[in-house]
């Protein structure tokens, strides 16, 4: 008896299943009174109902990606703040921010990679750098931001038209002009090597375009009773043609006469300045050694040369010094001879700093800026330190401190560790499950081992699921990233 009723209720449902499947067909007579909403509402019900399995691990890619792509760069900003100074009024900062080598890779970075995965790799880093510079930027409101050059990664030798492309993509990440219109004070006039060459092999084409959109490479401003000197190293390490470091030199000697006599001197070049290796450290921070190695190659050079370094020290005077180049960090002491007011030979010291590249592909684990303020006056009873050691003779009118991008490809890591659990889910999703109803008594129930079931799989519709989960994921990449980034 028991077995019969649940045979006719079987029937029952599966009649009525092909009655609502003809229905929605419009396999009905022509008396028949037919909603073709109600047949709508019912071809999604069951759409919903066949994919309900998608719904979990949807809602959990959707949390991942906001929490990488929101939550995690704001934390992480929060962490960093200018150095205030003590009062309020009395010691009012000029607050920077400092990029270095953003280097945007480009089709000739990698000429071997697969044209998808190069794709894939340009978008991951400048999707890295876009997020975490204006999570910074919204955290920190500066008065200026300063990029210490290599701007693009092949913006010396690449074509016009490719040069565009580039610039473009550029501009979309850092968007100078939106900053400008919001008071932002936005220097990226530092050529780096990557961007017009260096020394003998500079391209003047590159030097033109280069001056044309990103301004004059070698110029001087005043901030906060601060001067701001911007000097084109590169050019002045080109030893054939003097054409290409006449602007720079001229510009230094115009520095000695002292347009802003008795203010600070700050000093942004791309290449460091020479030092010693085996006296000058680079301190604690510096994740590559404890020196920059004095290395040159194509259209590189780690270094500048010791007699133009002793040359620009003692012409610009500067108290510190701001670099990229070496996408790491180091902090040294330079001394150099220069004449006191009196004429007098002295001995004076600059700081140095190197500042970590802001992108998460050269070569270092943590990416990094540098936050430098200005102070009105110096602060009394403050003493600037190097590696521990005081600095007695550079009043304490400015500080400095790195902060710390998030850590590179951790997202990366937890979407493979989820997409690997997320896809043991949809194979248990389609195991065929026990059709045993409770009924049977006249045999005895076993339940089908585990590789039985694996051989049962539903593998068609195991590929229909992951089908329309990509998608779904697709959409909401598009959603979360791509419309976000532009």
């Amino acid at each position: 008896m028991f077995s019969l009723v649940a045979s006719l209720s079987r029937k029952l449902r599966r009649f009525s299943y092909y009655r609502v499947e003809d229905e929605d067909r419009g396999d009905h007579g022509e008396d028949d009174e037919y909603d073709l909403n109600a047949g709508k509402t019912s071809r999604i019900r069951r759409f919903l109902t066949k994919y309900r399995p998608l719904g979990s691990p949807l809602i959990g890619w959707i949390l991942l990606f906001l929490f990488f792509q929101q939550i995690e760069p704001r934390f992480q900003a929060f962490r960093c703040n200018f150095i205030a100074p003590p009062g309020t009024n009395e010691y009012r900062p000029y607050n920077i921010l400092l990029v270095a080598d953003p280097q945007l890779i480009d089709n000739h970075t990698y000429p071997s990679y697969n044209p998808l995965v190069l794709s894939l790799s340009k978008f991951t880093v400048d999707n890295y750098i876009y997020k975490n510079y204006w999570r910074l930027v919204e955290h920190l409101n500066p008065d200026a931001v300063i990029f210490l050059g290599d701007l693009l990664d092949n913006g010396r030798e690449s074509s016009d038209k490719y040069y565009e492309h580039e610039l473009t993509r550029f501009s979309k990440i850092f968007q100078p002009e939106r900053l400008r219109k919001d008071g932002v004070e936005v220097f990226m006039n530092i050529p780096g090597n990557h961007d017009i060459g260096f020394g003998d092999g500079v391209i003047k084409h590159s030097v033109d375009r280069f001056k044309r959109d990103f301004g004059l490479p070698n110029q001087n401003f005043l901030r906060e009773k601060h001067e701001l000197v911007f000097l084109d190293t590169i050019s002045l390490s080109n030893k054939k043609d003097a054409s290409i470091g006449a602007e720079a030199r001229s510009f230094m000697d115009e520095l000695v006469a002292e347009e802003f006599p008795h203010h600070p001197r700050i000093m942004f070049d791309h290449v460091p300045v020479y030092r010693d290796g085996s006296k000058q450290t680079c301190g604690k921070e510096r994740e590559m050694g404890t020196f920059i190695k004095p290395v040159a190659g194509y259209q590189y050079q780690n270094l500048i040369d010791p007699e133009l370094s002793k040359t620009v020290l003692e012409k610009v005077q500067p108290q510190i010094i701001f670099s990229g180049d070496d996408h790491d960090y180091c902090e040294v002491i330079h001394e150099y001879d220069a004449k006191d007011e009196n004429g007098n030979q002295v001995k004076k010291t600059a700081i140095e700093i190197n500042v970590k590249s802001i992108s998460m592909a050269m070569g270092i684990r943590k990416p990094a800026v540098e936050l430098l303020s200005l102070y009105n006056k110096a602060v009394p009873g403050k003493v600037l330190e190097v590696n521990g050691k005081p600095i007695d003779d550079i009043p304490y009118t400015f500080s400095y401190k790195m902060c710390y991008l998030p850590l590179p490809y951790t997202d990366i890591v937890f979407y493979a560790i989820f997409a690997f659990f997320n896809f043991l889910y949809l194979v248990y999703t389609c195991v065929p499950r026990s059709k045993y109803s409770g009924f049977a008594i006249d045999e005895v129930y076993t339940e089908p081992k585990l590789l039985d079931r694996i051989r049962g799989l539903k593998v068609k519709f195991l590929a229909e699921l992951c089908f329309v989960e990509c998608l779904a994921l697709w959409a909401i990449y598009c959603w979360v990233f791509t419309i976000h980034y532009y």
